[in-house]
């Protein structure tokens, strides 16, 4: 996956359950060059997508995007009968681009 978006001539967005923490390696290979939609636009960076077992509020789905894009607004969707939660997200592109 690293590779494809490294080759892309493309701004990315990349979505998707990684099955990983933030902290995890799978996340941080994956988030260098881009931004993670929650966290630039969460007030206090603390979200949870994933409620099961004794993994409790951990957050393992993400939308990154590339640097030419903004993302201004991302939520988490807590939706009975599953146990991730979706993220939800507004993006632009960023102010200072030039591919408009």
């Amino acid at each position: 996956v690293k590779k494809a978006m490294l080759e892309s001539p493309y701004p990315l967005i990349v979505v998707g359950d990684f099955n990983a923490l933030p902290i995890g390696l799978t996340y941080h290979c994956l988030q260098v060059g881009m931004r993670d939609c929650f966290l630039e636009t969460s007030r206090f960076r603390l979200g949870r997508t994933f409620m099961h077992g004794q993994i409790i509020g951990a957050r393992i789905d993400y939308i990154l995007c590339s640097r030419k894009l903004q993302p201004y607004w991302c939520l988490v969707e807590e939706v009975p009968g599953s146990d991730h939660y979706p993220l939800i997200a507004s993006i632009e592109w960023a102010p200072d681009s030039d591919n408009h």
